[in-house]
């Protein structure tokens, strides 16, 4: 195999492990702030049926924030872009609700959604709301 002057196969290893690397950091910051997210739609799913206006509001402040943190992870993008991120999260949550569609049995929903809606997770949330007012 013939060498390119000024270079050599190390330099070669290096960069193909520093990029592994990259990729390998970027898709875990992307999983904790994808769970995050699931955990903050959860709440908002629960304020937003349940009418639950405060934690509504406190969920939708902190989704913003989570959303801001996974543009700036990714050099900015559009509101279409971050929807289009979203659209997965918010279709697994409403499977969660709705487990089976339009059959799924109205307790089945009502006492999943106060359970994430009396979550500690959620409660802090409010509690965090509430500090910054």
């Amino acid at each position: 195999m013939k060498k390119a002057k000024g270079h050599s196969t190390s330099s070669g290893v290096i960069k193909a492990s520093a990029v592994v690397l990259l990729i390998g950091l970027l898709s875990a910051c992307g999983q904790s702030l994808d769970s995050a997210l699931m955990e903050v739609g959860r709440c908002y799913k629960a304020g937003n049926h349940l009418q639950d206006e405060t934690l509504r509001l406190a969920a939708g402040a902190e989704m913003e924030r989570l959303l801001a943190q996974k543009r700036d992870a990714f050099k900015g993008s559009t509101v279409s872009a971050t929807m289009h991120y979203f659209a997965p999260i918010n279709e697994q949550l409403n499977h969660e609700i709705f487990p089976q569609g339009r059959s799924t049995p109205l307790d089945h929903s009502l006492k999943l959604l106060r359970k994430w809606q009396q979550s500690s997770y959620c409660q802090g949330l409010i509690e965090k709301s509430l500090r910054v007012k």
